[in-house]
């Protein structure tokens, strides 16, 4: 039995650890699994994530909703706050929230997108059921589209916590627990290989 106690790991977790996402233990299964947890198990924070357009737009939905939106009606909301769970035998379990009101252990998410705001809390599941096994008490969803700044439609969706979801995150640390020698092994002959490959190229 898994048990959450003192410890630390980082960045959200994906869905693909609920104990079958990776269960054979092969180096192409780990390695191709996540970066970030390559990374983590190399004892780093994070992996570098690319910047798209579709990304840089949710940065200026992000600044238009804090900045126009929520400056008059709830100044009290903390824009980029962190959440934590501790897990022994990992590094620390963290989650960037959009935004946060301590008052109420509200996670506010924020996307901007054409597509329907069910069909955006379906995709982005697991990062919002996320939220709820760091600690949030309520999770909801914020989503823009249309045009910034002229023509923004927004949607308000509150997120229901799910215990199977809640469940299969748990098994899936788990997984990743018990693994974890075997990706740190791993990283270290990327890391070795990739030296390698440095020094053949002078």
């Amino acid at each position: 039995m898994c048990k959450i106690e003192a410890g630390t790991w980082v960045a959200p977790m994906p869905p693909w650890w609920d104990g079958s996402g990776a269960g054979s233990g092969s180096i192409s299964s780990i390695t191709s699994a996540s970066p970030l947890l390559t990374a983590a198990c190399r004892g780093g924070t994070s992996a570098g994530v690319p910047k798209t357009e579709a990304m840089e737009a949710g940065h200026r939905f992000e600044d238009y909703f804090f900045d126009v939106i929520t400056a008059d009606w709830a100044p009290h909301i903390q824009r980029q706050h962190i959440l934590r769970r501790p897990m022994e035998g990992l590094p620390a379990l963290i989650a960037h929230a959009d935004g946060y009101d301590a008052t109420r252990g509200l996670v506010l998410e924020l996307k901007f997108s054409r597509y329907h705001t069910a069909d955006i809390a379906e995709r982005y599941r697991w990062q919002l059921q996320w939220y709820y096994f760091l600690g949030a008490e309520r999770v909801r969803l914020i989503h823009g589209s249309g045009t910034l700044p002229e023509d923004v439609r927004i949607a308000f969706r509150t997120v229901e916590k799910d215990p199977e979801a809640q469940a299969q995150l748990l098994r899936g640390l788990c997984r990743i627990k018990e693994m974890r020698p075997r990706i740190r092994e791993v990283a270290e002959m990327v890391e070795l290989k990739d030296d390698n490959d440095e020094s053949q190229g002078n």
